[in-house]
């Protein structure tokens, strides 16, 4: 019998605010873990620089302190890497020594915090600026529920309805 412990987190502004979605995500088992954190932008930011410049790019910092961390890798999933910033942070970094599960879950800390900034000097945004990032965040909600392999172990964990009812939960 294995052991698995999982902890996501996903915070989304409001329909009157731009904020990109804190996401962070940590499955540990007896061999591995496997983190993802990252701010998921509601706008394009190839098109929208200054979206990018406001939202992301505060955390370019924190990315390059993290980025070589061991075990990072990158995205396989081309529709995932699709709905992504440039600075998310994922892989497996090993539980040995100490010092990486620290430094990985601190990770996922400053990035909250970063997020928890922006959050706090965030202002409401005019409706016809927010109408195109309200679809984006309802279309990455969509594709992340049905598109997720880790529905796959929650369901043989937990039963189907059980799944369900935590995939909703986290993604709306």
């Amino acid at each position: 019998l294995g052991l698995f412990c999982g902890c996501g987190c996903s915070i989304t502004g409001d329909e009157r605010h731009a904020l990109p979605t804190y996401t962070s995500d940590w499955d540990e088992n007896p061999k591995t873990n496997h983190i993802i954190t990252d701010l998921l932008p509601a706008a394009d930011c190839g098109a929208d620089i200054e979206y990018r410049q406001q939202y992301l790019d505060p955390l370019e910092p924190i990315y390059k302190k993290y980025k070589d961390m061991p075990g990072l890798e990158p995205i396989a999933l081309a529709w995932f890497r699709a709905l992504q910033s440039p600075y998310i942070i994922t892989g497996r970094p090993p539980h040995v020594p100490e010092e990486l599960n620290r430094m990985a879950l601190q990770c996922q800390v400053d990035y909250l915090n970063v997020f928890l900034e922006l959050w706090k000097k965030d202002q409401p945004r005019d409706k016809e600026y927010m109408k195109p990032l309200i679809r984006r965040r309802s279309v990455a909600r969509n594709q992340l529920r049905h598109n997720d392999p880790g529905e796959g172990p929650l369901t043989k964990m937990l039963g189907h309805k059980m799944a369900e009812k935590i995939l909703t939960a986290v993604m709306g």
